[in-house]
């Protein structure tokens, strides 16, 4: 069995914004920078809140951010681990998807979380 070196991955000038604010040459270099390094994988952290808004939605057009960030990764050789980003960051930090449009994106001791319906359109070939 192989054994892959990664990293995990936050544009350095967007963080935890990226999918948001996402520009496709910035992912590219990156992942160039990346892969030129000597690593073989990307861990990438799909915000809950940016990839399903609502209870019952999807959003299309991170799902074909996504894509595109497949797409980048398989150009420049990198395996993917896709991550659902809702758990610890740290002891006591909890990240979690939004009830309202005021809610904050993190706090302390948050109410149980409900798990939501995962993408299913993925490059299923690009996961390590």
């Amino acid at each position: 069995m192989e054994m892959r070196l990664g990293v995990n991955y936050w544009p350095a000038r967007k963080g935890v914004e990226w999918w948001r604010r996402f520009d496709r040459n910035e992912v590219a270099d990156d992942f160039t920078a990346i892969a030129e390094a000597g690593f073989q994988a990307v861990r990438l952290f799909l915000l809950w809140e940016d990839f399903q808004p609502e209870r019952d939605r999807v959003d299309p057009a991170m799902v074909a951010r996504l894509e595109r960030v497949l797409d980048v990764a398989a150009d420049t050789a990198l395996r993917v681990v896709p991550s659902l980003f809702t758990g610890t960051v740290g002891s006591n930090v909890v990240f979690w998807p939004p009830v309202g449009p005021r809610r904050p994106r993190c706090a302390r001791r948050p109410a149980p979380l409900r798990r939501p319906t995962p993408p299913t359109a993925v490059h299923s070939r690009h996961l390590a």
